[in-house]
């Protein structure tokens, strides 16, 4: 058989195989914010693992809106897909573990959803954010700022969380707070209210925060690094550009990227649900946080 086969030029046919295999070797991935460079990183990651190992890749960009993520996850049960990766809501909780549930192989990555059994690749935020404290509180008269993230999502929920229990371990001032979007627009308008409040020293919580405090600093004529110490997250190339470079926290999204794919790939393969695992966070400390005295 193998013989005629190969005298014939004999190609398997791919949806016939998977159909034997009871397998598309498709899995979908829902993100929150595809402009992102964090979330665009994220998928490029899952994409090159997936390419890597016969699967493809269905792409979808929720906006970070419940109801979207609840009609993309319906989708893509739907389109027989082998998996998903999400970036998942709090709000869409119950339509993820339904899903689940239902025999879906479903990892998280980035963030989690509390209290429920669905498998995880997350950042350890405590050595990124214990460092940029001790970083940010051994300038001169350092008053601190923190950029919050939404608290509808496990990340914005846990940072804010960490920034205070943190502080208060290291004998700090509670850090002035404002709350905002992971969105550049909610960075901006945080920056100009901190300033406002007397801050000269900031952690942003996000990639598009981060950016939304630059801008915020150009516009006010304010040297980052002089005027104003800053610390962004995620060590992407426009921070590391930036005249100075910016100190930030890094998660290492290409890896959560990897994990969270070779996670999902022995999800669907040993039809068992594999161990969460977290990743530590570094902070990589740059010229954004060498405030003058």
């Amino acid at each position: 058989m193998e013989k005629a086969a190969a005298e014939l030029k004999y190609r398997p046919n791919a949806q016939a195989r998977a159909l034997r295999n009871a397998r598309t070797n498709i899995i979908g991935v829902l993100v929150p914010d595809i402009q992102n460079p964090f979330f665009s990183t994220l998928a490029a990651s899952i994409h090159k693992a997936a390419y890597e190992n016969g699967f493809s890749m269905l792409l979808s960009h929720t906006d970070e809106k419940p109801d979207r993520l609840n009609r993309a996850l319906e989708m893509l049960g739907r389109q027989r897909v082998d998996g998903i990766i999400v970036v998942p809501h709090i709000q869409s909780a119950r339509a993820t573990l339904e899903l689940h549930d239902s025999g879906m192989p479903i990892v998280a990555a980035d963030r989690l959803i509390p209290h429920s059994i669905i498998p995880s690749v997350t950042a350890d935020a405590v050595p990124g954010i214990t460092d940029a404290l001790m970083a940010l509180s051994s300038l001169p008269n350092a008053k601190i700022g923190y950029l919050a993230g939404p608290q509808d999502t496990s990340t914005g929920q846990e940072r804010l969380n960490l920034v205070k229990e943190i502080s208060k371990e290291m004998g700090l001032e509670p850090p002035t707070i404002f709350f905002g979007g992971y969105q550049e627009l909610a960075g901006f308008e945080g920056t100009i209210d901190l300033l406002e409040q007397g801050v000269n020293c900031i952690l942003a919580s996000d990639t598009m925060m981060t950016t939304g405090a630059v801008e915020a600093l150009r516009e006010k004529n304010l040297k980052i690094g002089k005027h104003v110490a800053l610390v962004g997250y995620d060590d992407t190339q426009l921070f590391r550009l930036q005249n100075p470079p910016l100190s930030v926290i890094d998660q290492n999204v290409t890896l959560i990227g990897k994990k969270a794919f070779e996670m999902l790939y022995d999800y669907i393969t040993l039809e068992k649900a594999p161990k969460s695992m977290k990743i530590p966070s570094i902070y990589r400390g740059r010229g954004s946080t060498m405030l003058a005295p």
